[in-house]
């Protein structure tokens, strides 16, 4: 299940609620696509409630990977950067490393992981300025 919230334009928070279903992670692959179609500058929020991805419908993660590196240059000039925003402490200390690691060469563009909502928002309309 997910909520994309366009209130605070151009950031965009994206809210997953796990397990992600392929039909979740298409329209998360869609709304992108309208960002970059609207070829303006943005930032992203993932917010991810529940403990882990790790039970997202098989396929899921595969849909979004594709749809990453089909869009790359693409996600590199117009997003100014993506913070996720996870539960916990813990999942932040195990997730981070991987994520600023692998996720800036994936993507193309810079990552923060975060615990607070508020705080990745900021960091967020940061990297637009």
């Amino acid at each position: 299940m997910h909520k994309i919230d366009i209130e605070h334009k151009p950031v965009y928070v994206f809210h997953s609620i796990e397990p992600v279903m392929k039909a979740d992670m298409q329209a998360i692959i869609e709304m992108g696509n309208q960002l970059i179609a609207e070829n303006e500058p943005f930032a992203l929020v993932m917010v991810s409630v529940g403990e882990d991805s790790k039970d997202r419908e098989k396929g899921a993660n595969a849909m979004l990977t594709q749809w990453v590196k089909e869009s790359k240059s693409e996600l590199q000039r117009l997003c100014a950067g993506m913070a996720s925003v996870v539960a916990t402490s813990r999942l932040m200390a195990i997730y981070k490393p991987i994520m600023k690691s692998v996720g800036s060469r994936m993507y193309g563009f810079p990552l923060e992981m975060f615990t607070d909502i508020e705080e990745a928002k900021q960091w967020a309309r940061g990297q637009l300025a």
